[in-house]
């Protein structure tokens, strides 16, 4: 019920929560006071208008006290200073808030309370009465006001955060695209004098993946199905390239479809896989591209037949490539999941197989 509640203040700006929660506040406070200490004299109108002009005047102080408070807030939010501020902002407001209430008592309703002023009366009414009152009002409202500050302050601080790794993702993502028209336009120049009819295939298949990128470029998640999509015309070029060297061999889970991916995440895999499984493969070179999900994690195998390529083990250098897609796949991994994913290659059986698994959240 606490978390429900801090979350709904969080969502409603603090300003019109003191409003509501003053004004109600002081309006709750003089009907019990009404109640509490006037139960016989409820028919009484010049006692109704009494304790009513007392706890407006109240009410309003603490509309000036509010701004006070809020340019204390902001220089000191720790150490004794605040208490002491408090304890006497609320002694001298206590002080104002008598001599208003008796001044406008006697102004409207024509009682004798200035003739009959006495001062131990009058300090006793405030310390007992007034000071207890404002010191709470003011406590509640400065550690309100001070959590709201802090909440403010964090969520500007994640904003921040997030906005920088956004920044970061999209950098990253913008250098993956680049890395895959390179090595499509040199698959096409490979055919153009060749074959005609599949160079323009190939320039189809292209457009249809860069339609992908345009769309996709204010996204940095994805539905995993738009992913596969855009690998299809990828490894539609590179079948029309290789023909019978290559096949593919694509188990994607229909359960996989809508989950959430960073786009272009799976991409430089599999180009991985078919770009170095040519050159250490027998043919033909065959990649197999599994999709699965349970209730932990969300899980891509990319596997080629052939060989890891030998004193290379870290991933980002592999061969002489310029690495660039592989580098980037670890880097947005790290920074868009943390911890909550696992990247790991291995060699097995005459074949290399990368694994990325990622947490459910």
């Amino acid at each position: 019920m606490l978390i429900l509640l801090i979350n709904y203040f969080t969502l409603i700006k603090f300003k019109r929560l003191f409003w509501i929660i003053n004004s109600s506040g002081w309006l709750l406070l003089y009907i019990v006071i009404l109640l509490a200490c006037y139960p016989k004299q409820l028919n009484n109108i010049k006692i109704i208008y009494g304790v009513a002009i007392t706890y407006f005047i109240a009410f309003v102080i603490t509309i000036f006290l509010r701004y006070l408070y809020i340019q204390i807030c902001r220089k000191q939010r720790a150490g004794i200073y605040p208490f002491l501020y408090i304890a006497i902002i609320s002694v001298v407001a206590s002080h104002i808030w008598y001599f208003l209430d008796i001044s406008l008592t006697a102004i409207t309703t024509g009682d004798q309370v200035l003739k009959n002023f006495k001062i131990a009366a009058a300090e006793a009414d405030i310390i007992v009465l007034r000071v207890p009152v404002l010191i709470a009002w003011s406590g509640l409202y400065y550690a309100v006001r001070l959590w709201n500050d802090l909440v403010i302050e964090k969520e500007r601080a994640a904003k921040a955060d997030l906005l920088v790794h956004k920044a970061q993702l999209q950098m990253l993502r913008y250098q993956l695209n680049p890395h895959f028209l390179f090595n499509a336009l040199n698959t096409i120049r490979a055919l153009v004098e060749e074959d005609k009819d599949k160079a323009k295939q190939i320039i189809t298949e292209l457009s249809e993946f860069l339609r992908y990128s345009l769309v996709s470029r204010n996204n940095t998640m994805v539905d995993f199905a738009d992913e596969v999509a855009a690998i299809k015309h990828y490894v539609e070029i590179q079948k029309i390239r290789y023909e019978e060297k290559l096949v593919v061999i694509m188990d994607i889970r229909p359960e996989t479809e809508k989950f959430q991916v960073l786009s272009f995440l799976i991409y430089p895999l599999v180009e991985n896989a078919v770009k170095y499984g040519m050159k250490t493969s027998s043919l033909p070179l065959k990649v197999t591209i599994n999709a699965s999900i349970n209730d932990e994690f969300f899980k891509v195998e990319i596997i080629n037949t052939g060989k890891w390529v030998e004193g290379n083990s870290n991933i980002i250098s592999i061969d002489r490539g310029t690495g660039t897609g592989l580098e980037n796949v670890r880097l947005r991994l790290e920074n868009a999941y943390g911890n909550n994913y696992s990247f790991d290659m291995k060699e097995e059986n005459g074949s290399v197989i990368f694994t990325l698994q990622i947490k459910r959240q």
